[in-house]
């Protein structure tokens, strides 16, 4: 597409002095080099066609961050009830745990009980035989002293 109206530029020129051949030439020259420099210049349509581009990719970029953010939020809310299970889990396992410790302390409390109230029985019937045995010697030292006064007595 052309800009240029080389045939009113040549008509000009000729009426300035300049012969046929050389407005034509001149004129053939010039529109080379306007159509030359309007290959690289952009036109209210090429702008509007690259304002258009643009605006589609920001729109396929923000539908894209949408979808990344959605698949992020569905992540993040996976993995919380991942770690939410997970902690749930532990949970019950350290309250399993607790209690088996519990009851084994339990018993182990009423095996401590046992052993002590064994010992404690068995030295009620060592010190119940040692007063016996005490009484024994007490009466035995006892008669033995009488006997022995008696002896004293008689002697005397």
């Amino acid at each position: 597409m052309s800009f240029f109206d080389t045939l009113a530029y040549a008509k000009k020129l000729q009426q300035a002095g300049v012969t046929p051949e050389q407005a034509e030439v001149q004129a053939e020259a010039l529109k080379d080099v306007i159509e030359g420099q309007a290959v690289t210049l952009a036109t209210k349509q090429d702008l509007d066609q690259a304002v258009f581009m643009l605006h589609q990719d920001f729109e396929r970029l923000a539908d894209s961050t949408q979808q990344d953010g959605q698949r992020l939020e569905a992540k993040i809310d996976q993995t919380a009830a991942a770690s939410k299970r997970d902690s749930e889990a532990l949970t019950e396992s350290t309250q399993q745990e607790f209690q088996r410790l519990d009851t084994k302390i339990d018993q182990l409390g009423e095996k401590t009980e046992a052993d002590i109230a064994r010992c404690a029985n068995e030295l009620r019937k060592e010190m119940a035989e040692m007063k016996v045995d005490i009484i024994k010697w007490n009466l035995a030292s006892m008669v033995a002293l009488a006997g022995l006064m008696l002896v004293i007595l008689k002697l005397t």
